[in-house]
């Protein structure tokens, strides 16, 4: 990620990700506040993600013969887990930061 107040390059390392769930992240150079900027693209790939998972698990249903309940937990940990992955890498990479407001 870069941030926008200095320009400065931060890693977005997964102890970073996951220890910030609602996004913001402070700069180590500048100390300014940032977040990712949501954008329908960011929405559109989302979606796809998730549409991705319900199909692997309603075939899997289908033509493996899974019961429902393993069915919903295959999508649960599909989901979550390409979800996850996929945020955290358009995070670092794709999304554009943008300032926070000062707190206070």
């Amino acid at each position: 990620m870069r941030c926008p107040t200095c320009a400065e390059e931060v890693p977005l390392s997964w102890s970073r990700y996951l220890g910030n769930p609602r996004g913001s992240h402070v700069c180590p150079a500048c100390a300014g506040r940032f977040r990712p900027r949501t954008t329908w693209r960011f929405y559109l790939a989302v979606g796809c993600a998730w549409s991705a998972a319900l199909a692997l698990a309603l075939w899997a249903m289908r033509d493996l013969g899974l019961p429902l309940w393993a069915a919903c937990a295959l999508l649960a940990g599909l989901g979550g887990g390409l979800l996850l992955a996929l945020d955290r890498w358009l995070d670092d990479r794709v999304r554009r930061a943008v300032v926070l407001p000062p707190r206070g």
